[in-house]
């Protein structure tokens, strides 16, 4: 017969053994924790050392790259109480079920105020215009209200990049195409986890970097020489842009005999200017670098002869010849604020295009007043003596500055195929 000791005995044995199995089991922790988001992950990894040294694990595998969009036009019916509107749904949406943690936010907005985010779910019709209507103190008043209810739901170690435009191009969740929005109130973001072997950063630009003898070392990117992709942004009426996008290019091709895409527009304002020193806002440009070996890039130009749907597919089919892996990447779009459904004579001809050759690979961007970028399918490979044709790499520098184009950038991330 069992005594009261003996059952004290096997219950010690047990609570012994699930707390084994609990603490030490890696099998059964990797199972239990993989059905976890990344944001449960976190508060899981506080519970003990065992369970963060898992957690790390894990995260360190996931590489799920988020993002969010909002379009009048196509919103879902109905109102929101969200202070953000159905943005802000979709925000809180994303980041709580995304698998990786992000890191970095890229976000284009024509919306401003908390009302410009609720209006055209509450009172269709009637949305107004950014900036409209009040002071400018007000107004970055509000931008810095709207900026802090986005920053608090992102992780705390999150960079955000926010610019206001004139029109956006944002894909949703599902992949379905938020379509080409002119004004019309819209805005997307896109949220970079870290990756292996690709490196994100923020490209700040003073007056005195632009002038320096050397650029990289002035920009802090002369340690940097796997720079794949540079993103640019000017915002209001600014030469800068132009003048950093051509320094670059003539600074890569000089020290490394290969350019890097470089690709952006002029936007109408930068958001997050807050992050920014006095020096730094004066020169109205500031840019996104990606580098790293699982960096793949490649860009195309659609000049103003490329009118049509079935033209623009045309060109696409460039990109498309790249061979890109396709399996996780994102695309920017950079549209001259002149293009869009005057210019096609139909709505979304550009990013239809593309969601039809790329259907796997989400599009964002804005309509700007004015392109950066050029066609560039290198890959980030120097030239050769055949490309060179005997003559001087810097003959060959293309325009990098446009009006009336659009510019579009794939990026891959992963290792080569």
């Amino acid at each position: 017969m069992a005594t009261v000791d003996d059952d004290a005995g096997t219950s010690e044995q047990a609570i012994a053994a699930s707390t084994w199995i609990m603490t030490e089991s890696h099998e059964f922790l990797q199972n239990m924790l993989s059905y976890l988001p990344a944001l449960e992950l976190v508060k899981c990894a506080r519970v003990c050392h065992q369970w963060k040294k898992e957690v790390d694990l894990i995260l360190r595998s996931r590489e799920q790259i988020g993002w969010v969009s909002y379009n009048y036009n196509t919103a879902r019916e109905g109102g929101s109480d969200h202070i953000l509107g159905h943005f802000g749904e979709n925000l809180d949406e994303c980041v709580q079920s995304l698998w990786s943690i992000p890191y970095h936010v890229l976000m284009f907005t024509e919306l401003v105020r908390c009302t410009d985010y609720t209006i055209g779910t509450r009172q269709r019709g009637h949305f107004s215009m950014p900036g409209c209507g009040f002071g400018r103190q007000q107004k970055w008043q509000e931008i810095h209200h709207v900026l802090d209810l986005i920053r608090d739901r992102l992780p705390q170690q999150c960079n955000l990049l926010s610019i206001q435009t004139s029109g956006t191009v944002g894909t949703y969740r599902n992949m379905q195409l938020a379509g080409e929005s002119e004004g019309d109130g819209a805005a997307t973001a896109i949220l970079f986890p870290k990756m292996q072997g690709v490196n994100i950063e923020h490209l700040k630009v003073t007056r005195k970097s632009l002038t320096e003898g050397s650029l990289r070392e002035a920009l802090g990117i002369a340690q940097t020489p796997d720079i794949k992709c540079v993103l640019l942004f000017g915002f209001g009426n600014t030469p800068a842009a132009q003048f950093l996008a051509t320094r670059l290019q003539t600074s890569f091709r000089e020290t490394y005999g290969w350019d890097p895409v470089i690709a952006g527009a002029i936007g109408d304002d930068l958001l997050t200017k807050q992050d920014l020193t006095k020096e730094e806002i004066m020169t109205k440009v500031i840019g996104v670098t990606f580098s790293g070996p699982n960096v793949h890039t490649a860009s195309v130009l659609l000049d103003s002869n490329v009118c049509s749907k079935e033209h623009v597919k045309l060109e696409l089919q460039k990109l498309k010849k790249v061979g890109l892996c396709e399996k996780k990447s994102v695309a920017f779009m950079f549209a001259c604020v002149g293009r869009g459904v005057d210019f096609h004579e139909e709505e979304n001809a550009e990013s239809e295009a593309f969601h039809e050759l790329f259907p796997n690979t989400p599009l964002f961007g804005f309509f700007g007043n004015g392109e950066i970028g050029c066609e560039n399918f290198a890959c980030g490979k120097a030239m050769t003596s055949e490309e060179d044709d005997g003559d001087s790499c810097m003959d060959k520098l293309p325009e990098i500055m446009h009006g009336y184009t659009t510019i579009i950038c794939l990026l891959s991330f992963g290792p080569a195929t």
